[in-house]
């Protein structure tokens, strides 16, 4: 019942730091795994977590910042 699969994909644009942008990730994903995959000449990183703790992070964001209600809407 606890088989939750987080799953975040950014684009890795030719003047971005990869390092960085897998920082960005890793402040709203819980542990991830990261994988870069290469389409032609564009770089992503997608990003995988399992758990709950997986979005653990997601979650505190949304009721730290007080946006519960527009990440909802967002989401769904």
């Amino acid at each position: 019942m606890d088989q939750i699969a987080v799953k975040a994909e950014a684009k890795v644009n030719p003047t971005e730091d990869e390092e960085k942008v897998k920082r960005a990730i890793q402040n709203v994903i819980f542990n991830p795994s990261f994988e870069v995959v290469s389409m032609g000449r564009e770089k992503f990183i997608v990003a995988t977590s399992h758990g709950r703790d997986g979005l653990a992070k997601l979650y505190n964001l949304f009721r730290q910042e007080r946006i519960l209600d527009a990440a909802r809407k967002a989401l769904f």
